[in-house]
């Protein structure tokens, strides 16, 4: 974990195993229990990190919405015990977002102690999810000049062939995520779409790790093999 100046800690995990490799599609450790692993290997990898943490470690059940839920108070269950998207909280615990491609946004505002954890895949881009986040933690007190935004793995832009019709419609509405792939075919750039709905929510302070999970050998890619486990974006407030 990274720390930062009053108490809050964030990283992006990696895998131990190369997940590209055929036969290994299922990573280790694998935090995902939406997977083909067996549900006791991915409770056991939730387990051990709460126990290296010292803390309870908040789940979601992650379903692609726009949906920003506050949580109060910890949550000691292993489960995906949420159903959102977005999770904000003041609470003595960790916020964990689960990826495979997808883009993993963690927020933090250390002068209130506010934590967020958003996960934003391309309907989460659509519907401007980390927007809506950043405005619930304003809602709560928090400035968002103090806001600090990490925005952790995803696939690239080089990567992420999408078809017409998919294109169309998400840069009908975000015009900034036009891209191109390395083979010169359609592609969005979901990061893009966060950045930006980031900069708009007034928060300037944004720290990235850009690497592609399509690319990468540590990096789970459903678009790479749809089989992968799920790594995550960590963020606590100890």
């Amino acid at each position: 974990m990274t720390p930062t100046t009053t108490g809050i800690q964030y990283r992006f995990t990696r895998c131990v195993t190369d997940p590209a490799v055929a036969g290994e599609a299922l990573s280790i450790p694998n935090y995902g229990l939406n997977t083909d692993a067996p549900s006791q290997l991915v409770m056991n990898d939730r387990r051990e990190l709460a126990q290296r943490l010292g803390m309870p470690i908040l789940w979601m059940r992650q379903t692609h919405s726009d949906v920003v839920e506050v949580v109060d108070g910890p949550i000691s269950s292993h489960e995906n015990s949420v159903t959102a998207d977005a999770v904000i909280t003041r609470s003595r615990m960790a916020l964990a977002v689960q990826v495979a491609d997808c883009v993993p946004v963690l927020l933090w505002d250390e002068k209130t102690g506010t934590i967020g954890a958003v996960h934003a895949g391309r309907a989460g881009v659509e519907k401007a999810i980390v927007a809506k986040a950043v405005s619930t933690m304003a809602g709560l007190g928090c400035s968002t000049s103090d806001i600090v935004a990490a925005v952790g793995p995803c696939i690239c832009p080089k990567c992420y062939e999408v078809g017409q019709d998919v294109y169309d419609a998400l840069v009908a509405k975000r015009p900034e995520v036009a891209a191109r792939t390395s083979w010169d075919t359609l592609s969005v750039d979901i990061r893009a779409g966060v950045v930006k709905d980031l900069e708009n929510s007034g928060v300037t302070n944004i720290i990235q790790d850009d690497a592609c999970t399509f690319e990468s050998a540590h990096l789970n890619s459903y678009r790479r093999n749809p089989r992968c486990g799920r790594q995550i974006g960590l963020v606590a407030y100890v």
